[in-house]
């Protein structure tokens, strides 16, 4: 009786240390690129067109497939250029000419680990 008691209270030991050292060690599988800031903010109002947009990632991007894309409320693009990726920046730039105004900006990008991260942000020109 002992020796399955013993048995038992080492399996339950292993399990458990096999679940926390899975916990500390292993990928997270469920952590997908997000914005961690952008400039302009989100929601921002400025007072002139802002010469480029900056985003800025938790987590590098892939360069290939990304997109980037400046549109007013009447659906004109304001981007000029591709966007340029550098580990978990974005920049693109922005057409001079762009004036008062609701603005979004439109991206889909990959993340090193290869999930999606696209999304949208707003900000305008007052």
């Amino acid at each position: 009786m002992k020796s399955i008691v013993r048995w038992s209270v080492v399996a339950i030991v292993i399990a458990a240390a096999t679940a926390l050292l899975g916990a500390v060690y292993a990928p997270n599988a469920s952590a997908h690129s997000s914005v961690k800031t952008s400039n302009p903010a989100n929601g921002a109002t400025l007072t002139s067109a802002p010469a480029q947009i900056t985003i800025t990632f938790n987590s590098p991007l892939q360069r290939s497939n990304a997109t980037l894309s400046v549109v007013d409320e009447h659906g004109r693009a304001w981007q000029t250029g591709a966007p340029v990726v550098r580990g978990t920046t974005v920049t693109q730039a922005v057409n001079p000419r762009a004036g008062k105004g609701r603005y979004q900006v439109r991206f889909f990008f990959l993340a090193a680990d290869g999930h999606p991260s696209p999304g949208v942000l707003n900000y305008r020109v007052a």
